[in-house]
């Protein structure tokens, strides 16, 4: 492939990534297609990497209640706890907990994953279904914070996660769409799905760390490093667009692009 048309066809990839990552659209979903329409045969590693700099934008984003929880883990193990403190712990047992079923499903999914790559209407009806989770948290009522989310509350969102790892359905979408029909208000479901994905980026990266070996061969290091950096501005941009959205009520929004997509992938793909 011409080094010219790589690099710009990993932007497009990248672009792909950071603007469907943390927007309810299934970055998977929207990759997956993206390779299958241009012919852009990266391997799954190169997809991996994209969402290591998504990651790096979710860090940025959060920095202030991630410094917040390693501080408040720190005070709990040296006992030198402060008020709030116990708030921090709990929600560290919960997004470990999360991170637990998230893992177990994901494995267990992973078989699925695989064809559904190659058969894209697969891909068409899990927009559908997105689709349909984003209307119904318009219906959702907010009952509660952090300091009143159960065990119950971590499992189900968790599930979200790990049911998240098949292309189209969106990661983002299936854990606040859960947080939000578990009662968390809107803040808090956000947040708590942003720091949950941080686990399960690292997670996958180490998993597929495998197919580095072949990462050189199938494409270039400059349209490597071309797709990382435009994934990371885009992504950061559709952090703090989202949230934004969230907090207005008007998650649902995204379920008039997704209806349409997933009919159209239905008949054309």
């Amino acid at each position: 492939m011409d080094t010219i048309r790589e690099i710009a066809l990993s932007c497009l990839l990248g672009l792909v990534q950071g603007a469907t990552e943390f927007l309810p659209v299934s970055s998977s979903g929207h990759i997956e297609l993206a390779k299958h329409l241009f012919q852009f045969p990266a391997p799954q590693l190169y997809t991996i990497l994209l969402h290591l700099a998504t990651l790096l934008a979710v860090a940025i984003a959060f920095h202030k209640k991630i410094i917040e929880l390693l501080a408040g883990l720190f005070r709990i193990a040296t006992g030198r706890k402060r008020e709030g403190d116990d708030i921090l712990g709990r929600l560290w047992l919960l997004l470990l907990l999360s991170t637990a079923i998230t893992a177990g499903l994901a494995i267990v999914l992973s078989r699925v994953n695989d064809s559904m790559v190659a058969e894209p209407k697969l891909i068409g009806i899990a927009f559908l279904v997105t689709g349909a989770l984003l209307v119904f948290t318009a219906f959702f009522k907010e009952r509660k914070n952090y300091g009143k989310m159960n065990l119950l509350d971590s499992i189900v969102i968790g599930a979200a996660q790990g049911v998240g790892v098949l292309p189209g359905i969106s990661r983002s979408g299936a854990t606040i769409g859960a947080a939000l029909g578990m009662g968390l208000d809107r803040a808090a479901a956000a947040e708590y799905s942003f720091l949950l994905s941080i686990p399960a980026i690292l997670g996958a990266f180490l998993f597929d760390l495998k197919d580095a070996s072949s990462l050189g061969v199938e494409i270039s290091v400059p349209a490597l490093i071309a797709g990382m950096v435009t994934a990371f501005l885009t992504g950061l941009l559709a952090i703090y667009f989202l949230l934004k959205l969230i907090k207005s009520g008007k998650f649902y929004l995204f379920s008039f692009y997704l209806v349409p997509l997933g009919v159209a992938v239905l008949l054309f793909a």
